[in-house]
């Protein structure tokens, strides 16, 4: 189950369950929080995330490469 982690502001992963406690994966960590620290996680990208990554790809998108390569060495 996906769960939303205030504090860190991020979305993690229970992996499992202890009394109080639970065992989150958060990207490649691995941490326990207390479950009343916790909240559900909206998994819906909102409007503004789809911009900002069409806006990346945008940005990102390279229609050529220069092939060319400056070896002029300049004196100090």
């Amino acid at each position: 189950m996906e769960v939303f982690v205030p504090k860190l502001n991020q979305n993690g992963t229970i992996i499992s369950i202890n009394n109080d406690s639970v065992m989150l994966q958060i990207g490649i960590i691995k941490t326990s929080f207390k479950i009343n620290d916790l909240a559900f996680a909206t998994t819906k990208t909102s409007n503004q995330e789809k911009d900002n990554i069409r806006s990346i790809k945008r940005e990102f998108n390279v229609k050529a490469i220069s092939t060319e390569i400056n070896v002029i060495r300049s004196k100090c």
